[in-house]
């Protein structure tokens, strides 16, 4: 198989589907995405074929990065997106399930489970609350619903007892929230020379994480993930420095801008070269972010050759792969 193109491998797709061969149909077509990343037709085929919905899930989602527009992606991604977020939610991964469930009650705002399992993942009490007292308004006779309530307006009620028995000391605590690198404690050095080379990669699309991943592997680097800028904070103070951060713009929670500015002022992180993936309609983006310390700026859809060329150019890359 390795010897085929990405066109060879999705006619043998399509001659495998004809014949009702799904294993074979799911492996050519993974192949033939893993050849050619761009192809719109074969992650369509393949998003149609996945057993797993989390799998199901990014590749319609690399279709919809691909084209927006694709009215059959729209469409096929909801009920396996809140499939997997429900398979997410009762495995405890809970930021990958708060994602998910946050998209599929976004397409489907009367999805009364959609609500109800976003609702036990949320990350506050009064964010649980709101979203079952949604459920109330679609389905007025849940018993789930009324028993959550239930339960977070007790646990907020211990909250407020909470707060308002702190000292003065207390109150006037640094909030939740890192306010900067240099208020963590020190972070660990960088890797040994003779271990893999890691790439820090913040995205908040686990698609597009797991894309990165697959591109820097081909010279060696290991790839550390994070879904937004204060879980990179968290993945640089816990597991050390990294080689290279690939970030993306639009990160959620803290800017991705500000991100940069706290790496440049920590002196472990001040020369750490930053890849910024930036959308081609946001030119400004691009402009602020030389100002912020990045190092370099990739438009999106993802170009894997063009990503591998900034790798190799601004970290220095292990042997490759055999």
């Amino acid at each position: 198989m390795s010897q085929a193109s990405a066109v060879d491998l999705f006619r043998q797709a399509m001659s495998a589907s004809r014949a009702g061969n799904k294993a074979r149909t799911r492996e050519c077509l993974q192949e033939a995405v893993r050849l050619d990343p761009n192809s719109e037709t074969s992650w369509q085929w393949l998003a149609t074929v996945l057993d797993d919905p989390a799998d199901a899930t990014l590749a319609w989602e690399k279709v919809l990065a691909l084209n927006p527009n694709n009215e059959k992606a729209k469409v096929g991604i909801r009920p396996v997106r809140l499939q997997a977020g429900i398979n997410a939610a009762k495995a405890k991964d809970v930021v990958f399930a708060r994602r998910l469930l946050r998209a599929a009650v976004a397409d489907e705002p009367k999805s009364e489970h959609g609500w109800l399992w976003l609702a036990s993942v949320c990350e506050s009490a009064t964010e649980a609350r709101a979203h079952l007292e949604r459920v109330l308004t679609l389905n007025p006779t849940s018993v789930a619903a009324r028993k959550g309530i239930s339960y977070y307006d007790g646990k907020i009620l211990k909250q407020q007892e909470a707060a308002e028995a702190s000292s003065a000391s207390q109150r006037m605590a640094r909030p939740p929230g890192l306010s900067g690198l240099t208020e963590v404690p020190p972070i660990d050095a960088a890797p040994e020379s003779g271990e893999p080379k890691r790439v820090l990669v913040v995205d908040p699309s686990r698609t597009y994480r797991k894309l990165v991943g697959m591109v820097v592997a081909v010279d060696g680097y290991a790839t550390v993930e994070a879904e937004d800028a204060d879980e990179a904070i968290d993945r640089i103070r816990d597991d050390g420095v990294p080689d290279l951060v690939v970030l993306d713009a639009r990160t959620s929670g803290r800017d991705a801008l500000e991100f940069c500015r706290l790496l440049r002022e920590h002196p472990d992180t001040e020369s750490l070269p930053v890849v910024l993936l930036v959308a081609a309609d946001a030119p400004a983006e691009a402009q602020r972010s030389r100002a912020a310390g990045v190092t370099a700026t990739l438009t999106k859809p993802l170009q894997p050759d063009a990503l591998l060329a900034l790798v190799r150019r601004h970290a220095r890359s292990p042997h490759p792969v055999g």
